[in-house]
């Protein structure tokens, strides 16, 4: 059971990382006017990309920050509740294995954001006028 629970837990956290992704590349279609805006004004194609990779790569990182800080919140929540309930102690940590989960949840998406950047730094600025 441990197991299945530890094998759905990545799914989900798969799951997460693509939808923040494809919610980004939603997000930098309306984006659009101020890229165009960017390129016009002389801005590079890797500086374009360096904007949509930073934005992708700090939304990933704030969501692992919070998630650590939620999920140690919450377990001390409990905890708390549970002793003064019980009379049981209980005292959360976050060991190295979490950290490593959150660590390798933080580069999964920062290689991840590549995709983003990518995609906005490869539109031309002849298409990307034509379309908005």
């Amino acid at each position: 059971m441990r197991q299945l629970m530890s094998l759905l837990a990545i799914v989900t956290q798969a799951l997460v990382l693509m939808a923040i992704v494809m919610g980004v590349l939603l997000l930098f279609r309306f984006l659009v006017p101020q890229l165009i805006t960017l390129r016009a004004l002389g801005a590079p194609r890797l500086f374009i990309a360096a904007i949509a990779w930073g934005f992708t790569a700090t939304l990933v990182l704030a969501g692992v920050l919070l998630g650590l800080g939620a999920g140690y919140g919450l377990s001390y929540g409990v905890s708390q509740w549970l002793a003064a309930d019980t009379g049981v102690e209980l005292s959360p940590t976050l060991a190295s294995s979490e950290y490593l989960i959150a660590a390798s949840i933080l580069a999964t998406g920062w290689v991840l954001a590549l995709l983003p950047a990518y995609v906005v730094q490869r539109r031309s600025l002849a298409m990307s006028l034509a379309e908005s």
